[in-house]
């Protein structure tokens, strides 16, 4: 209702029951983004709820990934730069090594909730709602998918360990936490044409 959290007033938020109902990482996606400095930042369970749809739509994302892959796919490495074919290829690839640069300086800067609205609309539009349905189409994709799906969860693992990192044991690799963080490739940046 806009009134500040208060013990006295009881009209405090548990966590422990946000993430009973929601998980922890949709509490801390939910407290994350949106938190600017200056500004309020207001609970609501409606965030909480976006929240967990978004993170359920990464995880599903990982396991069309996963499932649609080869097991020979699987240990690509994400530091290894894919074979790319077609312009929707060079595309996505191009989007991802801006990305990488966009979330290092950001989180360089301390700019914690735009790094992970830069990284929500990448995986939601980019990935998910566009190239995943033109790798459905095109096929022969697998190496690719499988270097998106690595690094997005590298870029994501800061905001939301817990499900990066158990989408992480699927490729049976180290823990997700000490993956070494991606480093952008200008070769790949995006250009005019």
């Amino acid at each position: 209702h806009g009134k500040k959290m208060c013990k006295s007033k009881k009209n405090g938020v548990d966590p422990l029951d946000a993430i009973s109902e929601y998980g922890t990482d949709a509490l801390r996606l939910a407290l994350l983004m949106g938190a600017t400095p200056g500004s309020d930042n207001r609970y609501s369970s409606e965030k909480m709820e976006a929240k967990r749809n978004f993170i359920n739509k990464l995880w599903n994302v990982s396991r069309f990934i996963l499932m649609s892959v080869s097991q020979e796919s699987l240990a690509f490495k994400a530091d290894k730069t894919p074979i790319l074919k077609t312009a929707a290829d060079k595309w996505i690839v191009g989007e991802l090594q801006s990305l990488i640069k966009n979330i290092t300086e950001r989180l360089e800067n301390f700019e914690f909730s735009l790094a992970a609205e830069d990284l929500t609309d990448f995986t939601w539009n980019k990935l998910a709602d566009w190239y995943l349905e033109v790798a459905k189409i095109e096929k022969d994709k697998d190496e690719i998918l499988v270097y998106l799906l690595k690094n997005i969860l590298i870029l994501w693992h800061p905001f939301i360990p817990f499900v990066t990192e158990t989408i992480w044991e699927s490729f049976n690799e180290d823990f997700l936490m000490v993956s070494k963080w991606p480093v952008e490739k200008k070769e790949f940046q995006q250009n005019d044409e």
